[in-house]
């Protein structure tokens, strides 16, 4: 019978944004502060969150 190999899971703290600012030299830079590294599929996840919600963001009159 064949042998399965099992793999450690990895768990990762849930991901938290304590803060964002802006970048001092370039002002349409926005940073994003997390409490961790974001994986690639959480980067696509925040992407395309903003990308939905940047058109609802309040306007300067």
């Amino acid at each position: 019978m064949a042998r399965v190999l099992s793999f450690p899971r990895i768990t990762r703290d849930p991901l938290r944004c304590p803060g964002i600012g802006r970048d001092s030299e370039t002002p349409k830079i926005l940073v994003v502060y997390l409490n961790r590294a974001a994986t690639d599929d959480e980067m696509r996840f925040l992407h395309e969150v903003l990308q939905r919600a940047a058109p609802s963001a309040p306007k300067d009159d």
